[in-house]
């Protein structure tokens, strides 16, 4: 005859879960994950559960302490806005509290520097384009930024004159041209 141990099995479900630190249904949830494989039976009707001789470790969580969240302040212009309701809103938030701290006079004056602003930049680009050098890539390309040397097409392999162009190039320039 086979000796089994199902005497061991004394304890239900929420008696166990009671017993090592958790809910009825925290245990059920680890039961279905393939937790407490050796620790349970079914009989049929119900789980029946061996007792534990080690309790769970209670994880040290300090009580009152608040975790806090770092907020990203200053990032409004380069901000992953979702859509541009967003970003609208805070540039509206931003001229608000400009108002509020620069003077009137500076605020007048501001499309002007604006405009100043956009005139140096412009220079700026237009400096940069003169100061590079076009990459020669195997080409007749000079080291200037624009090449300003042209020269006429000549044809590879030129055909002979026949009499008729010979003929052309005597006639008088004065004569009144083709007929």
């Amino acid at each position: 005859m086979i000796k089994s141990d199902e005497h061991l099995y004394t304890m239900s479900r929420s008696e166990f879960a009671k017993s090592i630190g958790k809910s009825r249904e925290a245990l059920k949830q680890d039961m279905r994950r393939g937790k407490h494989k050796d620790n349970y039976i079914y009989n049929g009707k119900q789980y029946l559960f061996k007792p534990q001789e080690t309790v769970r470790e209670i994880k040290s969580v300090t009580i009152g302490t608040k975790v806090t969240r770092k907020i990203n302040r200053g990032n409004h212009f380069e901000g992953k806005y979702p859509n541009d309701a967003f970003r609208k809103h805070n540039e509206l938030k931003m001229l608000a509290k400009l108002k509020g701290v620069v003077d009137k006079e500076v605020l007048d004056r501001l499309p002007e520097a604006i405009e100043i602003a956009k005139q140096q930049k412009q220079q700026r680009i237009r400096d940069q384009i003169k100061q590079t050098v076009p990459k020669n890539y195997g080409g007749f390309n000079t080291h200037k930024p624009y090449i300003d040397i042209r020269t006429e097409w000549k044809t590879l392999f030129p055909k002979e004159k026949d009499e008729y162009d010979k003929a052309l190039e005597d006639m008088p320039k004065d004569s009144g041209g083709y007929y």
